[in-house]
């Protein structure tokens, strides 16, 4: 699970993968959840891989097929968050945006907490830090990045 909350140009996530193995039972490790290219930044909530097979995708420029077929005909549970200088954009696993104009926008197992943060004035990563604090799937680190660092 997840927090990744947006405000002001800063997208932010937490650090918390968690599984569920019949053999080694419920665990957690630490992860990247938000990546930075040169056009975008990224944040991934929800299943992984079908997220990383969206990143993929996206990061073809859109032209691969297979790769959005293969999500669309899935029963894929992520959602793709985008920062570009156009806006802020959700995607799940039919490939396609959805602006978001709302002043900031968060998702993920932490939500609640992240939007109760964002609503009281607090930052991207402050409101995704007191998410850490009350949601059991979610974790610091906070990592972050704002509009600005994007070259195209």
């Amino acid at each position: 699970m997840t927090t990744i909350a947006y405000r002001d140009g800063t997208l932010a996530a937490d650090s918390c993968v968690s599984m569920s193995d019949e053999s080694a039972g419920d665990w957690k490790a630490h992860c990247i959840k938000i990546y930075q290219y040169p056009d975008m930044i990224v944040g991934l909530q929800g299943e992984s891989t079908p997220g990383l097979i969206f990143l993929d995708w996206l990061r073809a420029k859109r032209g691969k097929a297979k790769l959005r077929d293969s999500l669309v005909s899935s029963m894929a549970d992520f959602e793709g968050v985008v920062l570009t200088r156009k806006g802020l954009f959700t995607y799940d696993r039919w490939c396609r945006p959805e602006l978001v104009t709302a002043p900031f926008y968060a998702v993920g197992s932490g939500v609640k907490a992240a939007l109760g943060a964002l609503h009281c004035g607090a930052t991207a990563e402050k409101a995704v830090e007191i998410a850490c604090r009350v949601d059991l799937y979610s974790a610091l680190p906070v990592l972050s990045f704002h509009v600005d660092s994007l070259t195209e």
